[in-house]
């Protein structure tokens, strides 16, 4: 058996017609793909879901105040944890309110919230954040939301 024979024999004819049908397989999975991807980042963000992983006592004394007619000042305890850490916050705009989430990051993963806090955090483990004014501001935490804002 030479190996030019090989190349003609039927196992080798219907390997080579698998092969074709997985390679148009995967060039049609890979378009469905790419069209299915963006419809799944529009429901995931439709209805406002966000998302927050800490509950409402664990970052008690939040303070809203108005800076100017465009921006908030938001002031909030910082818990201390070993593998995670509130790195900012994440907001959207729902009609007159804004809805804003404390984004927790793990330590060894990057993350990008929308308004990052200050680093190192202050030893009164306060971070102060500045957000625009949009009207009321409604804080969500794992466990409800609240309205802190006016």
């Amino acid at each position: 058996m030479d190996s030019e024979g090989e190349g003609d024999s039927p196992t080798h004819v219907k390997e080579g017609k698998l092969m074709d049908r997985l390679h148009g397989i995967n060039r049609k999975g890979a378009a469905l793909m790419s069209a299915l991807i963006p419809m799944m980042v529009l429901v995931s963000c439709a209805g406002g879901k966000m998302k927050s992983h800490y509950p409402k006592d664990w970052v008690e004394s939040v303070e809203v105040s108005k800076v100017s007619s465009d921006e908030l000042k938001l002031r909030f305890f910082v818990p201390a944890e070993s593998l995670y850490y509130a790195a900012g916050v994440n907001y959207e705009a729902q009609g007159d309110a804004l809805r804003v989430a404390i984004e927790r990051c793990n330590i060894n993963e990057p993350c990008s919230p929308m308004v990052k806090r200050a680093m190192p955090i202050p030893q009164d483990q306060i971070a102060e954040l500045r957000l625009p004014y949009a009207g009321k501001v409604i804080l969500v935490h794992a466990d409800q939301e609240e309205q802190i804002y006016p």
